[in-house]
């Protein structure tokens, strides 16, 4: 008889995982596709183009 109540409460634990992971994922997509649609922020400074700086060897966004 305890491992049946063992079982249960596995289950129920199970359960109630994976409803929070479920609204969790769905918050998450939301939350991205709303960016996605709006623009992400600083999305013009990320396509500038990069120039390697002979120096130091880093790259630096170029000065259009």
């Amino acid at each position: 008889m305890p491992a049946l109540f063992g079982a249960f409460a596995l289950a129920v634990g199970g359960m109630l995982v994976w409803r929070f992971a479920r609204r969790e994922w769905t918050r998450v997509n939301k939350e991205m596709d709303a960016q996605r649609r709006d623009g992400l922020p600083g999305e013009r400074e990320a396509s500038r183009k990069l120039e390697r700086d002979p120096d130091t060897g880093t790259y630096r966004p170029t000065d259009d």
